[in-house]
């Protein structure tokens, strides 16, 4: 076999394993457990709407101190990305749950959220820190 051949057979290989879809059939990449637990205040029902370039999770109602949770495999490429929408009363947010490149050092494979009226609150790596944003105005 000539190396001409020999180096587009191997490159066809590397492409076919690195590709996600075969990555996750085979869990080869992480799983992420995110939990969204509804922080608001004693009433406040949280309604929650996650979804991601491939997934939409529904809408959900989580009553205050309560949590919707999910999983999913990571993307070989550091892509993966999981947004909600969250509204309760008058108020509506968007907010990333889940950037890859942005959380998998933060809170590793359990992102743990509490939704505050102030914003939405990380606890980091399952410790008593939390990084907190605020809701943009």
């Amino acid at each position: 076999m000539s190396p001409l051949r020999k180096l587009i057979i191997s490159l066809v290989i590397i492409l076919v394993v690195s590709s996600s879809s075969v990555c996750n059939a085979f869990g080869l990449t992480a799983k992420v457990h995110v939990q969204v637990t509804n922080d608001l205040g004693e009433g406040l029902d949280l309604t929650l709407h996650c979804k991601s370039g491939d997934d939409d999770l529904c809408q959900h109602v989580v009553p205050f101190g309560e949590s919707y949770s999910f999983h999913f495999r990571e993307s070989v490429m550091g892509r993966t990305l999981f947004f909600c929408s969250m509204a309760w009363k008058e108020e509506f947010h968007m907010f990333d749950v889940y950037k890859q490149y942005r959380d998998d050092d933060k809170c590793g494979r359990d992102c743990l959220w509490f939704i505050r009226p102030t914003g939405p609150c990380l606890m980091i790596n399952q410790t008593t820190t939390n990084l907190c944003y605020q809701w943009p105005s």
